[in-house]
């Protein structure tokens, strides 16, 4: 009889740190690769293409040591591709990535990217993409020859903002980054945007020792420059968003990618924000006026959104893939959606074997 590894194990067995010895990190922000959707798109799977192309000359050009991404690798609507096609497209591009820097590349898990073994957990299967609680940059000291740490990246999952950090060794002089998926804010400076359920960056006492904190999620990107607030400590901390390439609803011309490099001159590790060089908004979306929305309509889309989540979570039901065990609390731990949809998948569950005790 051949035994097959248990998948669910192999996930839980994946190691928690990383590192990378080399000169330069590239941080980009969520993907959102789909074939199915299109929204105001004129070409939505047209434009994931064109992002990877993108994404891959900047690579050739930069020549990273390792690359990391902020989450939400596939989906909009759907958490897996169904285009087989696109999705070995996808796995080449990938591949292409890890030969470029040595088999470096990370990603922070999106809400996007949970649920049960999605695309996120079959490209990290497959090594494709490496999801560690931290990835230590390190660089070679050029007096000593030896290897010198520089910066503790940490990949901050959704979901676990407010879990503890396994920060540098108090006195050493490497700088402890997160990179993170969520709506973190600060009050009354991140504006630009409209988001429910945030982060305030100024209540984590779990990052006391971070200095920087760049997220996806807010898909909007930042203006180029870094957001400061105080952290309960009393020391500062930074908040930047690099914006999604996908532009998934938000119409804006550009978004930006984050380099990490080591500085012979200041003898410290530096960072860069860079213009990824998309096409006008006015190229990829249809115009405007096409998809005006009367009153009330943003709370209708709020609730279609909300429908769409039931959907996908009494499908899940339905399949199987929630049968065994207390299903009422598998749904009660699924991330990504509200209370409200799973108290709603609850009652339908138990109205559904009420009928069938009947």
């Amino acid at each position: 009889m051949i035994h097959l590894p248990n998948m669910k194990k192999q996930q839980k067995d994946l190691p928690t740190t990383a590192k990378v010895v080399g000169d330069k990190v590239l941080f980009f922000g969520d993907l959102h690769m789909s074939s199915t959707f299109e929204g105001q798109h004129k070409a939505y799977l047209q434009e994931c293409y064109e992002n990877m192309e993108i994404i891959k000359d900047i690579c050739d050009k930069e020549k990273p040591s390792a690359i990391v991404f902020a989450g939400d690798i596939n989906g909009v609507n759907e958490q897996n591709i169904r285009d087989r096609q696109f999705f070995m497209r996808e796995l080449q591009w990938f591949t292409y990535l890890n030969s470029l820097t040595n088999g470096n590349v990370y990603s922070v898990k999106g809400n996007h990217d949970v649920g049960d073994f999605t695309d996120f957990d079959f490209l990290v299967g497959l090594n494709l993409l490496k999801n560690p609680r931290y990835l230590d940059f390190y660089v070679i000291d050029e007096n000593t020859g030896n290897e010198k740490l520089e910066v503790r990246f940490h990949l901050v999952n959704y979901g676990y903002e407010h879990a503890k950090l396994n920060l540098t060794a108090e006195g050493d002089l490497a700088s402890n980054v997160v990179f993170g998926h969520n709506d973190y804010y600060i009050d009354g400076v991140t504006n630009w945007y409209s988001a429910k359920n945030g982060v305030e960056l100024s209540k984590l006492d779990n990052f006391c020792g971070v200095d920087l904190v760049f997220s996806g999620h807010i898909h909007i990107p930042s203006n180029g420059e870094i957001c400061y607030t105080n952290l309960p400590d009393g020391n500062t901390i930074g908040l930047f968003y690099p914006g999604s390439p996908s532009r998934v609803a938000d119409r804006y011309d550009n978004c930006w990618y984050v380099s990490f490099y080591y500085s012979k001159e200041s003898g410290a590790t530096e960072y860069n924000a860079s213009l990824m060089g998309l096409r006008p908004a006015s190229e990829i979306f249809y115009p405007k006026e096409d998809f005006e929305l009367g009153e009330g309509s943003e709370e209708e889309m709020i609730d279609r959104e909300q429908s769409e989540k039931l959907t996908a979570l009494v499908k899940e039901i339905i399949e199987g893939r929630l049968t065994t065990g207390d299903i009422v609390g598998q749904i009660k731990a699924v991330r990504g959606v509200s209370d409200e949809v799973k108290e709603i998948a609850i009652r339908y569950y138990n109205m559904a074997i009420g009928e069938e005790r009947k």
